[in-house]
């Protein structure tokens, strides 16, 4: 879980992927809240890592920038929206 606002680091992008290497390790819920970040992930890792929104406003630009869902929040609400949406 890649969540800089409430740790005040972000896991970089080179650690990320060394991480996708691991065979027990298979997404990462980003929360950085850039898709550039997204994008870089998603190039160093490939496409059979996951990579998931760990923002519900962020989630489609995530998506167009290589993210593959959200790990929702508002969900718990509108679930059936939600699952449309991705």
């Amino acid at each position: 879980y890649n969540i800089p606002s409430r740790t005040s680091r972000r896991i970089e992008v080179d650690t990320i992927a060394r991480l996708a290497e691991h065979p027990g390790i298979v997404a990462v819920k980003d929360a950085v809240g850039d898709p550039s970040f997204t994008s870089a992930t998603r190039m160093a890792v490939g496409g059979e890592f996951g990579i998931y929104s760990g923002d519900d406003v962020l989630t489609l630009p995530m998506m167009a920038a290589g993210g593959e869902g959200v790990v929702s929040v508002a969900a718990h609400l509108a679930g059936r929206q939600i699952k449309r949406m991705v």
